[in-house]
């Protein structure tokens, strides 16, 4: 099928869903919600539409021969139209949200074959609810069977399309919306029920449970002294404190044991073996940058996080201020819900080396679906 192309619009942001990051970097059987859409598309020509976190879809895409990514605008309306000055080259062109992971390649060669035949193809699924309209002194039933709920991908003809966004100046929320305003009805294809649309945090459980799993339990460990001079880096949050924690790379104790308690599950060997202290590559480093490194591990070997657990144990400074952020880093570079990750802080109660404030331990625990 090399006389068409595909837009992804990835604008969606992770508020409805719990996430504090957006959602197509949301992670489940080892691929990003992104990627599961990419998977999909098996045509010569793929542009990504974006235009916030550009650095960490250069990555995802770089894995794709057949995608480009481009700078999206503020909204949807100029994210497809900066997509469309990539795709103007092919006849057909399929619009497709970035949110919707589940799209099958069965649904998307129908689409285009209506497409060629109609000159648009727009899927869309049954409403099962009872709709009720809501006015400002009642309520009202509407006939169900005369709703449909569109989906995306939708088909069209390129320079037809092209033609109507050019014409169009209010900002739509849906191109078979566009589309139909210069050229008249659109012509609808049954969609998927499995098709949704990830909006809520009930939507990314459903996506991560679609299939079953094998579970492992990791466990790591990690102690660094500290010492004048260094910075003291927990969780990936400069922690503001006389003392740092000593080491050949951040020192960040909390991600060290969360690596090796990944990589336990894994039945790998530990951090120092993969980034040993004797190599000038990981001097000073982010550990944040090594996490990135073990969840690639984690992606080779098809697996996917469900939950962390970490302690940490310091007499000074007071932690629990910083936590959250703590999470936040994590869940960013892990691809999971801050939800899934419970971090603690405690004291030694003044006794032994943590007690007197030589030091910080971690400790973690992380559980796999395999």
């Amino acid at each position: 099928m090399a006389d068409y192309a595909a837009i992804i619009v990835c604008a969606g942001k992770g508020e409805r869903t719990g996430l504090p990051y957006n959602k197509i970097f949301y992670r489940a059987a080892s691929k990003t919600v992104l990627e599961h859409c990419l998977d999909k598309f098996d045509c010569p020509k793929i542009v990504v539409c974006a235009k916030n976190d550009i650095e960490r879809l250069k990555e995802i895409t770089a894995n794709f021969s057949d995608v480009t990514l481009t700078l999206g605008g503020d909204t949807r309306t100029q994210s497809v139209k900066a997509g469309l000055k990539l795709a103007k080259d092919y006849k057909y062109v399929l619009i497709h949200d970035g949110a919707r992971p589940n799209i099958s390649k069965k649904l998307i060669n129908n689409l285009i074959t209506a497409c060629r035949q109609n000159g648009s193809a727009v899927p869309y699924i049954n409403v099962k609810d009872t709709i009720i309209q809501k006015t400002d002194n009642s309520f009202s039933s509407i006939d169900r069977k005369s709703l449909m709920a569109i989906q995306t991908p939708q088909a069209f003809d390129t320079q037809k399309l092209i033609k109507a966004y050019s014409e169009i100046d209010a900002e739509l929320t849906d191109d078979s919306q566009v589309f139909s305003k210069v050229w008249g009805d659109c012509h609808y294809v049954y969609g998927e029920d499995s098709n949704y649309k990830i909006t809520t945090s009930e939507d990314l459980l459903m996506f991560s449970q679609k299939s079953s799993c094998d579970y492992r339990i990791g466990f790591g460990y990690d102690f660094h002294k500290l010492v004048k001079d260094r910075r003291l880096v927990l969780g990936g949050v400069d922690i503001p404190y006389e003392y740092g924690l000593l080491g050949h790379s951040d020192a960040d104790v909390l991600v060290h044991a969360l690596m090796d308690s990944m990589l336990s599950a894994l039945g790998e060997r530990d951090i120092g073996c993969l980034f040993p202290d004797n190599n000038q590559e990981y001097k000073d480093i982010s550990s944040l940058k090594l996490l990135e490194k073990v969840v690639s591990i984690l992606k080779n070997k098809n697996a996917d996080i469900n939950n962390i657990s970490i302690t940490l144990m310091a007499e000074r400074p007071k932690l629990n201020p910083y936590i959250t952020k703590m999470k936040e880093n994590i869940s960013y570079i892990l691809g999971i819900s801050s939800s899934l990750i419970g971090i603690t802080a405690t004291t030694n109660e003044g006794c032994g080396t943590i007690g007197r404030g030589e030091g910080i331990t971690a400790m973690s625990v992380c559980q796999l679906k395999l």
